[in-house]
């Protein structure tokens, strides 16, 4: 339906170091009708890393109830593994496409006047990613490109480590209060020496 977010989210390629939208946010009447009709034709899903054919095309021994069963099974430990591989950047993809559009933020608020910082939120079920001696994937990339870096992944990590996961991740992966509260703190310290840094201007009676 068009309320779903693979619909909503636009899709953006790396194109020689510029970003290309794939798709609208909103698709109009004929382009949702293509896409659900005929999904491997269509630029946003046939540049979609989750797109698989194999979900979207019947066939015929999928009459038998224990083979549907079973490839639900077998795509979402596929699906699970694909994910693991983006975010340990053992597939390159994501972290490229990530970085490319985290550049053109960097640009777009440096021309805005403003200073650009990225902030990393870290997951849960990446907390041992987060919190190992290497530093995560995705910040090693960013930095190499320059892009500044709030990487709170070791130090609210080891916190979540240190009270339980569950004091401070609600079950489908949010924050809970105590959660908030502890990031707040911790992004807050993060913050204290770019707010110290930052320039002054100082209005003219």
């Amino acid at each position: 339906v068009p309320t779903e977010s693979f619909l909503t989210k636009p899709r953006m390629l790396d194109a020689g170091g510029e970003l290309a939208v794939v798709n609208s946010p909103v698709l109009e009447r004929a382009a949702l009708i293509a896409t659900l009709t005929d999904p491997a034709s269509q630029p946003l899903l046939a540049h979609d890393a989750w797109y698989s054919e194999r979900e979207t095309r019947p066939r015929w021994f999928q009459c038998l109830r224990s083979v549907r069963v079973a490839h639900s099974l077998y795509a979402l430990r596929e699906r699970k593994q694909a994910r693991e591989r983006l975010y340990r950047g053992t597939d390159p993809a994501g972290i490229a496409i990530t970085v490319a559009i985290a550049a053109q933020f960097r640009r777009d608020v440096r021309a805005a006047g403003a200073t650009p910082l990225v902030l990393l939120i870290p997951m849960r079920e990446l907390l041992a990613l987060h919190t190992a001696e290497q530093e995560f994937p995705l910040v090693a990339a960013l930095r190499a490109r320059d892009i500044d870096v709030l990487d709170l992944g070791p130090t609210f990590g080891r916190r979540v480590l240190e009270r339980g996961a569950a004091s401070i991740y609600a079950p489908e992966g949010h924050h809970t209060p105590e959660g908030n509260r502890l990031f707040a703190q911790l992004l807050e310290q993060a913050l204290e020496p770019w707010i110290a840094a930052a320039p002054r201007t100082v209005e003219k009676p």
